[in-house]
C-alpha cells in the first residue's frame, strides 16, 4: 500500500517537476546561445590543431587517415568544407591504389549527399561499393549508411506510396549495422534504441530505456548526446508527453550549440513548439527559427534552409498577429484611459451638485480608481518621453534666444562704434572697418557650431537615417569634432523644409551654386532619385 501511494505522488509531481526543469533548461540554452560565437571558436581551433599536424605527416595511410578526420569533423559543421575533404581524400586514396580507403571516402560522401537530400546520387554510389570481403568496421559504415539513407528519404516522403517500401528497408539495414557494431558503447545502445522505435509502439519501455542509456554514457556536447536526445523527443511527442518532449528538445538544442553543430533540427522544433503550444513568447520562437536558418546557411543545406522558411512563415505570421493584437489591445487602453478621465471629471461635479448620493456613488468611484491606478503606470512612461522631448525643445529656445540675444548685441555694438566713427570724421576707417571679412567669418563659424549642435540635439538619428536613404559610397559622416560638414548642412535645412537654394545659401553663407551643387551630388548619389528630397523630410518623423 505505501509503495503504490509513493508511485501515486510521483506521477503527481512529475509534471510539475518536468516543467521547472524546462524552465531552467530555456535559460540555459539561452546562455549557451550567448555565447554561440565562443564554441564556434573552440570548434576552429580544434580544426586548425588538426591541420597544424598536416604538416608533419608524411605518409600517404597517414594523410588519408587526416583527411577522414577532418571530413568527419566538418561533417555536421560545414557541408562544403567536409566535402572538399572527402574529395581530396577520394584524390590520394585513387592515386595511392588504396582500395579500403576509397570506398571509405565514397561513404562519407555518400553521407554528406544524403544531408542535401540526392537520395538518388547516394544510392548509386552505395550499390558501386557493396561490400565483399571488407572489415567488420568497414561493413557497419556500409549498412549504417544505408540505414541513414532510407530513413531520411521515408521522413522525405512524408507516408506516401513509397514510405512503406523505404521503412523496410532502413528497419533492414539498421538490424545488419547493429550486428556490426561494437557492443555495449554508447553509439550501440542508441541504435537499438531506434531498432525498437522503429520495429515497436514509439513508448516501448525498451526504447526508452536504451536511448537514456547511450544519453548517460555521452558528454552534453558531444552529437551523438544531441542525436538521441532528439530521438528521446519524439518518442514523448508520439506519446503526447508534451513536457517531456520539450525537456528532450531543449536538451538536445544545448547540445547542439555547445558542440558547434549546424546541421540540426531541435532548434528549429523548439521554435515551432513554442509557436504551437504558447509555452514562451513567439518573439522568442522567431529568435530561435532565425537563428536556425543562419546555421542551415552556414552549413549550406539546401533542404534545411527550404523546411525552416516554410516553419519561419507560420511563426512570423503568427509573431505579426501578436504585435498587431497587441497594439489593438492598447490603442482600446489607451480608449479607456481618456474615457476613464472624462468619467472622473463628470462623477467630480455630479458629486458636488448630488453630495445625497455620495454614498451610492462611492464604490463605483473606488472600481473606476483601481483601474486608473493601472493605466497609470503606462501613463508615466508616456509622461517621461513626453518631458525629454520638452528639454530638448526648452534647450533649442535658449540657444535661439542666446543668437538673437548676440545678434542684438552685436548690432549694438556696430551702431554705437558707426556713430562715434562717424563723429569724429573717421568715415574711411569705419569703412575699412566694415569691409573686413574676418569679423563676419567668425560670427558665420559661431552660428554654424550652434546650428550643427542644436540640429543634431534636436535629431540625434539624422546622419543614420539619411545614410539609408544614399547608396553605401555616398555615406557621410560627421567631423572629428562632432561637427556638420557643409553638404550635410544643406540636408539638415532641407528637413526643416528651406528647399529654395537662395534661402539656404544666404543661411549658410555659401554661394547658390554651391548650394546647387550639393543637391546635386545628394541626388545624384540617393537611391531613389526621383523622391530624394521627399524623403528627407520624412527623416525623423520621431524625436528621440
Amino acid at each position: 500500500m505505501r509503495h503504490l501511494i509513493i508511485i501515486i505522488i510521483t506521477l503527481m509531481i512529475q509534471p510539475i517537476y518536468v516543467k521547472g526543469d524546462n524552465n531552467q533548461l530555456y535559460k540555459q540554452l539561452d546562455a549557451a546561445l550567448a555565447q554561440r560565437a565562443h564554441y564556434v571558436e573552440l570548434k576552429e581551433k580544434n580544426l586548425n590543431e588538426i591541420k597544424q599536424g598536416a604538416k608533419y605527416v608524411t605518409s600517404n595511410e597517414d594523410k588519408l587517415k587526416l583527411y577522414e578526420q577532418l571530413a568527419n569533423e566538418y561533417k555536421a559543421y560545414e557541408y562544403d568544407s567536409a566535402m572538399t575533404y572527402v574529395n581530396k581524400g577520394l584524390i590520394l586514396a585513387q592515386k595511392s591504389n588504396n582500395i579500403l580507403f576509397n570506398k571509405r571516402f565514397q561513404l562519407s560522401q555518400t553521407r554528406l549527399l544524403i544531408t542535401r537530400g540526392f537520395y538518388a546520387e547516394a544510392k548509386e554510389i552505395l550499390q558501386k561499393i557493396e561490400p565483399q570481403e571488407d572489415s567488420h568496421d568497414y561493413q557497419f559504415l556500409y549498412y549504417y549508411t544505408l540505414y541513414g539513407l532510407y530513413n531520411n528519404w521515408a521522413t522525405f516522403c512524408e507516408n506516401n506510396e513509397f514510405s512503406k517500401n523505404y521503412n523496410q528497408q532502413k528497419v533492414k539495414y539498421l538490424k545488419k549495422a547493429i550486428e556490426l557494431s561494437p557492443k555495449k558503447d554508447a553509439f550501440y545502445y542508441y541504435l537499438m534504441g531506434e531498432l525498437y522505435y522503429f520495429s515497436n509502439h514509439p513508448n516501448n519501455n525498451k526504447t526508452i530505456q536504451y536511448y537514456k542509456k547511450a544519453l548517460s554514457m555521452e558528454k552534453a556536447n558531444s552529437r551523438l548526446h544531441a542525436m538521441t536526445a532528439f530521438a528521446l523527443s519524439e518518442v514523448y511527442q508520439k506519446a503526447n508527453n508534451l513536457e517531456l518532449m520539450e525537456h528532450y528538445l531543449l536538451v538536445a538544442a544545448i547540445s547542439d550549440v555547445t558542440s558547434a553543430t549546424k546541421e540540426n533540427v531541435a532548434l528549429q522544433d523548439i521554435a515551432l513548439f513554442i509557436y504551437k503550444h504558447k509555452t514562451r513568447s513567439l518573439k522568442k520562437a522567431q529568435e530561435y527559427i532565425n537563428l536556425s536558418l543562419e546555421d542551415a546557411y552556414t552549413y549550406n543545406n539546401r533542404l534545411r534552409r527550404i523546411e525552416i522558411s516554410s516553419k519561419l512563415q507560420l511563426i512570423t505570421n503568427a509573431y505579426t498577429d501578436d504585435i498587431k493584437t497587441t497594439n489593438r489591445l492598447l490603442n482600446i487602453a489607451l480608449l479607456v484611459i481618456i474615457l476613464l478621465l472624462l468619467g472622473v471629471g463628470i462623477s467630480s461635479l455630479f458629486i458636488r451638485k448630488k453630495n445625497r448620493l455620495l454614498k451610492q456613488k462611492k464604490d463605483e468611484i473606488s472600481a473606476t480608481s483601481a483601474k486608473m491606478e493601472i493605466l497609470n503606470g503606462q501613463l508615466h512612461l508616456i509622461n517621461d518621453e513626453l518631458k525629454d522631448t520638452n528639454q530638448k525643445r526648452e534647450r533649442l529656445v535658449k540657444v535661439y534666444i542666446d543668437l538673437c540675444y548676440k545678434n542684438i548685441e552685436r548690432n549694438s555694438k556696430l551702431r554705437t562704434l558707426a556713430v562715434r566713427k562717424i563723429k569724429a570724421n573717421q568715415s574711411k576707417e569705419l569703412l575699412s572697418l566694415l569691409s573686413s571679412s574676418t569679423s563676419t567669418e567668425k560670427e558665420n563659424k559661431e552660428f554654424l557650431t550652434e546650428f550643427d549642435k542644436a540640429f543634431l540635439s534636436l535629431y540625434p538619428t539624422f546622419v543614420s537615417e539619411l545614410n539609408q536613404q544614399l547608396t553605401e559610397s555616398a555615406h557621410i559622416q560627421l567631423k572629428e569634432n562632432g561637427e556638420m560638414p557643409p553638404i550635410l548642412r544643406v540636408c539638415a535645412l532641407l528637413r526643416l523644409g528651406i528647399t529654395e537654394s537662395s534661402k539656404i545659401a544666404g543661411i549658410l553663407s555659401y554661394s547658390p551654386q554651391t548650394v546647387y551643387n550639393y543637391r546635386s551630388i545628394l541626388k545624384n548619389n540617393a537611391i531613389d532619385k526621383e523622391h530624394f528630397e521627399e524623403n528627407v523630410l520624412k527623416l525623423c518623423m520621431i524625436i528621440a
